[in-house]
């Protein structure tokens, strides 16, 4: 598989990024996250609840292009550090309140998410 890396860092740079304030120094969250990685975060757990609670297929979709694009980066692994610590405590949070039959359903039969993981480990 390719390093997607260079794909996050684009996403994070053009897509994530609060509007440029040449009056303030760009924010960081407590537990060291930058605004742009912390609406990425946002997103996916965004993206996950309106799925579970409203069924909504291309939020699904949008979680599992998510998560395969953050199991994807190997050089951002190390570089983004609470980028990731924050992405596996929000996957195994959303995993908890998953459906027992969630990855039997035919919606996510596929079973990215053991894929995308072994590109994480």
């Amino acid at each position: 598989l390719l390093d997607r890396s260079e794909w996050l860092g684009w996403l994070l740079a053009h897509e994530y990024s609060p509007p440029p304030d040449s009056s303030r120094p760009p924010a960081r969250a407590a537990d060291g996250l930058s605004a742009c990685e912390a609406g990425l975060l946002g997103e996916l757990q965004l993206s996950f609840l309106l799925f579970l609670r409203l069924s909504c297929l291309a939020s699904l979709e949008q979680w599992k292009r998510l998560v395969s694009l953050l199991c994807g980066c190997e050089a951002a692994l190390k570089a983004r550090t609470a980028l990731f610590v924050g992405f596996v405590q929000a996957l195994r949070a959303q995993l908890a309140f998953a459906p027992p039959d969630f990855f039997d359903d035919e919606l996510s039969a596929d079973n990215f998410l053991r894929s995308a993981l072994g590109g994480l480990a």
